[in-house]
């Protein structure tokens, strides 16, 4: 069965997304993969959303629809709104209300609208959430709630949930599936297969320099390290002045930024490995799935990582584990610079084994055959 889906999101592209800084860029990943995924299943996809930015004076105070754009070949069109504190979220409201009513006008109903969740309370609801429980009201159209981080808006019809721990628990509503997310796409004939002959070894972290994601953590472990023929390089947005600090003492730390997706794919295929220093004490980390999992797991290399409640157990025989303190993070850097190239390629073939069934379009196949099993209960 071909489904039509109103997907109730902002998703960015490229450029959009180094505008809009407060847009989170692993967020819009996730979604443009999910949608690419469900779109090469044979259904239809239309989004319509508003991007992401901090409310007026510390962002704009008008955002335009004419400074974001749509990824390539995704259908849909994004809104701009009045962005002042108190009425930003009712000006959404009534943006997205009226081109969901023109969009039915011209369409015809869609059989799922679908959001996705970020927020701490069950009884929260987002601008989007407040048009799919719309659509429910007025057109019966049943609303598909992606929760990424933090609790599940309560009225949803179904929730896909990335949080392992969070799916299992009698907190998250029903019915419910299982779904963390698809490996980045990524131009696979430019992969390495197997242990670099180069005789420096290059480690990667991805995500926010914020002290949850363990960024200056790793940079201290590191900094522990004194061998001469390893770099770590840091790519993503935030201000980290104790990282700034360490990569000023140490050159082999390479702070890059925000880079672009071609730029980002071009440092990855010659690192030895990936890094996820995610906190396990932090208590929101507990709420959410690092997807930059599935980013590393792309370029089928070694990745050291905590292990977090939201990742399945299906992980963790590929991962190389830390328990997320400092002199655990530097043996962790230690054991896998030192690895005997056997156990090096065992890694590497062992995650490239587990990527066959972890694409976007295995995700979009697993979600279908879910509602399709639910539509038969009903």
């Amino acid at each position: 069965m071909k489904r039509k889906y109103l997907w109730l999101d902002a998703i960015l592209d490229e450029k959009s997304i180094g505008s809009f800084e407060s847009h989170s860029p692993a967020t819009s990943f996730w979604q443009h993969g999910f949608v690419r995924g469900i779109m090469s299943c044979g259904h239809s996809v239309y989004v319509i959303g508003t991007p992401s930015e901090r409310a007026w004076p510390f962002g704009r105070l008008l955002v335009s629809s004419k400074d974001v754009s749509l990824p390539n070949h995704i259908e849909g069109r994004l809104f701009g709104y009045l962005n002042i504190p108190g009425i930003r979220g009712f000006s959404q409201f009534l943006v997205i209300r009226s081109a969901v009513n023109r969009f039915i006008k011209d369409h015809g109903l869609p059989d799922y609208s679908v959001t996705f969740s970020c927020q701490n309370s069950q009884r929260d609801i987002s601008p989007m959430g407040r048009v799919a429980k719309y659509l429910q009201s007025k057109y019966e159209i049943p609303w598909l709630c992606i929760v990424g981080d933090g609790l599940a808006p309560l009225g949803a019809d179904h929730y896909v949930i990335q949080n392992w721990k969070y799916f299992l628990s009698n907190e998250s509503p029903t019915p419910k599936v299982h779904l963390d997310g698809g490996l980045a796409e990524i131009p696979s004939d430019e992969l390495i297969s197997g242990a670099s002959q180069k005789l420096t070894k290059n480690f990667m972290y991805m995500g926010a320099f914020t002290k949850h994601g363990g960024a200056s953590l790793l940079a201290r472990a590191f900094t522990r390290l004194t061998d001469a023929n390893v770099n770590l390089f840091f790519s993503g947005r935030g201000e980290n002045e104790e990282l700034a600090r360490l990569a000023d003492k140490d050159q082999r730390i390479k702070v890059l930024g925000f880079l672009t997706d071609t730029e980002l794919h071009h440092h990855a295929l010659d690192m030895y490995a990936f890094v996820n220093p995610r906190l396990t004490d932090w208590p929101p980390n507990k709420l959410n799935f690092p997807s930059k999992l599935l980013h590393y797991f792309a370029y089928a290399k070694p990745v050291i990582s905590t292990i977090t409640d939201g990742m399945s157990p299906d992980y963790l025989p590929i991962l190389l584990e830390t328990d997320g303190t400092e002199d655990d993070l530097v043996l962790a850097l230690r054991r896998c610079i030192d690895m005997p190239v056997d156990d090096y390629n065992d890694k590497c073939k062992k995650i490239e084994k587990f990527n066959i069934d972890h694409t976007w379009d295995a995700l979009a196949t697993q979600l279908n055959i879910w509602l399709d099993e639910q539509k038969k209960q009903n």
